[in-house]
């Protein structure tokens, strides 16, 4: 008998346990997007509005865009340097990139770079 309440109790707490993870991950998320909108602000107002560009050119080794260095080679496989990024000196940092939500196991997320699988359009 005991075993069976606890089998029950079991069954009602596991779905909680995922809803309320799922809810960690939505908090995670918008959470990350609100820094990726405040250091966006801080850019702006040190450089009088103006927007960083999408890419601010080309290296002898590879390319530098808005999120960061990303040298040549094949996807998945290419250097990545954040900290050439607009926006690395208001982030503080990485950490904040990855969309907790997104399961980069699947074919139509790949990898752009050596440690670089961002999940909010970079």
């Amino acid at each position: 008998m005991v075993i069976g309440v606890i089998g029950n109790v079991a069954a009602l707490l596991l779905p909680a346990l995922a809803r309320s993870k799922d809810s960690a991950r939505r908090t995670r998320c918008a959470r990350n997007l609100h820094q990726f909108g405040l250091a966006s602000q801080m850019y702006w107002d040190d450089n009088g509005g103006d927007c960083f560009r999408y890419t601010f050119g080309i290296t002898n080794v590879g390319q530098i865009y808005w999120f960061g260095w990303l040298g040549p080679g094949a996807e998945g496989q290419r250097p990545f340097d954040a900290t050439q990024g607009a926006l690395f000196p208001y982030l503080q940092g990485r950490g904040i990139e990855i969309c907790p939500s997104l399961n980069y196991s699947l074919a139509q997320f790949k990898l752009k770079a050596n440690g670089a699988a961002d999940g909010y359009g970079l």
